[in-house]
């Protein structure tokens, strides 16, 4: 596939933001670390892999993890100790996924398609996109759901890759270089979008059960109006959140987009919610957390300036890796900072991936640069 010529000046513009910046430049200047007095987190394993993107991310399979890069390798590892149990190659090489239900593996590959794959590697559908992938892709409810460069989101029969429904929507001028994800329940998709929108949409025909605005875009110029969702919506209970990039985040009743409540923040690495909080990143490096409710509980001021990405909420811990590959570990009940993990020294985007192992869950990464690792606490 031909990339966009388009699409092409949106990411250059977009570079030159926070999110994007250490996309295209390599890891950004960050502040040194104050030396911590425990650490409770350990690296428990670590696999190189041949180049890592925003939209290559670790997934769970079964009990399994599977990750992939922009080679085209696919392995899967045992969680426990990152051991290589099995995996396939793609000769087209894999610009997003994987997305698993633990016998489908469904990837956009570099010749513009997306494809199915079985454990040996066997394809077992291929279907063409058309524009570039702007979404990790995401499975269930018997659906494959991409968002692509050209706006639209296609939904596909994950047995037989048959396309199911297509939603178009109107391109808008910039995008940032840095991934909003799907998220896939029986009721609905939900999908975040650029200029601060949520989409819920029927899985069975892509019908739009309703949209509502995170945040309304504002500035004086193209770049201060980016408000695109980041990250994955989080649905918990009867809500679904989301964080828009310079504007607020919002939590919304998930079966009518009504807000529940909403604050403002210079939304930058994501959110995520769990029964008791939901938390979010700001463009300072800031973390802050907040009841169900809305209200204010805590927030870590201790790793501005270290470009964080997106929060994962693993039982008592908060989870959150920066613009150097160091992983950081938080107190989810009052913001204390517990520990730290060092990668690779490139950037850690995306959320980690939890997964059960022993009395622990183990909380797996992929940076920029391609490497797996995992930790625990």
């Amino acid at each position: 596939m031909r990339p966009d010529p388009r699409r092409r000046r949106l990411l250059l513009a977009a570079a030159a933001l926070p999110v994007a910046a250490c996309t295209q430049y390599g890891p950004p200047e960050v502040p040194e670390l104050a030396p911590l007095s425990a650490n409770v987190a350990r690296k428990l394993w670590s696999l190189s892999l041949d180049g890592g993107a925003a939209t290559l991310v670790p997934a769970r399979s079964g009990d399994r993890v599977v990750v992939a890069d922009r080679d085209g390798e696919v392995r899967f590892l045992a969680p426990a100790d990152g051991r290589e149990l099995t995996g396939f190659s793609v000769s087209a090489g894999v610009v997003a996924g994987v997305a698993s239900d633990g016998s489908r593996h469904v990837l956009g590959t570099g010749d513009g398609r997306l494809q199915a794959f079985d454990d040996a590697g066997q394809r077992l559908w291929n279907a063409d996109l058309g524009a570039e992938p702007l979404s990790v892709p995401a499975v269930g409810a018997g659906l494959a759901v991409v968002r692509l460069s050209n706006a639209s989101i296609i939904a596909y029969d994950l047995q037989s890759g048959v396309q199911r429904w297509t939603h178009n929507r109107r391109p808008v001028a910039l995008v940032l270089q840095h991934p909003s994800g799907i998220v896939i329940e029986p009721a609905a998709v939900y999908v975040g979008l650029p200029a601060g929108r949520l989409l819920a949409l029927a899985p069975g025909n892509g019908a739009t059960l309703w949209e509502a605005g995170v945040s309304l875009p504002s500035g004086t110029n193209e770049i201060e109006r980016i408000a695109d969702i980041l990250g994955n919506p989080a649905r918990v209970g009867d809500q679904v959140c989301a964080l828009a990039y310079q504007g607020r985040i919002a939590c919304l009743r998930a079966d009518t987009g009504r807000p529940d409540w909403s604050k403002d923040i210079t939304g930058s690495g994501g959110a995520d919610a769990d029964a008791n909080r939901v938390v979010a990143v700001d463009t300072r490096d800031e973390v802050y957390a907040w009841s169900r409710s809305g209200v204010a509980l805590w927030t870590n001021g201790q790793l501005r300036g270290r470009r964080l990405g997106a929060p994962k909420l693993v039982g008592d811990r908060l989870w959150v890796g920066d613009g150097a590959g160091v992983v950081h570990v938080l107190d989810a009940s009052d913001g204390r900072l517990l520990g730290r993990v060092e990668g690779d020294g490139d950037p850690i985007l995306s959320a980690g991936l939890a997964m059960p192992a022993g009395d622990r869950p183990v909380v797996v990464f992929q940076s920029m640069g391609g490497t797996v690792f995992g930790a625990s606490a």
